[in-house]
């Protein structure tokens, strides 16, 4: 993980996240929302931190990655929900795309 980077902000759309993860676990899709959210965070990645841009998404996709390694097998769909938000974030903003 990039030693520096805005953590306040990427911990706030990391909770974000989270609960849209947890609302997945309800049976909830939350594919549209989870997009709306991480392109928000790129958004403000890229025009409101004083950080680098590059290390804020990689934190936040390292974050969101980690936390799906640790969901239990018994919550497949918080753990997809956390690996989709994950696999919205490029590493080069340059890189952005439609999933």
């Amino acid at each position: 993980m990039p030693t520096q980077y805005d953590d306040d902000l990427v911990s706030r759309y990391f909770w974000k996240i989270q609960v849209l993860a947890v609302r997945a676990l309800e049976g909830e899709n939350v594919k549209a929302e989870a997009k709306t959210i991480v392109a928000k965070a790129l958004e403000e990645f890229d025009t409101l931190s004083t950080t680098n841009s590059s290390n804020n998404r990689s934190a936040l996709k390292h974050k969101l990655k980690y936390m799906a390694s640790i969901t239990h097998s018994s919550q497949p769909a918080q753990k997809e929900a956390l690996e989709y938000a994950a696999s919205l974030i490029p590493e080069d903003p340059a890189s952005r795309n439609n999933k």
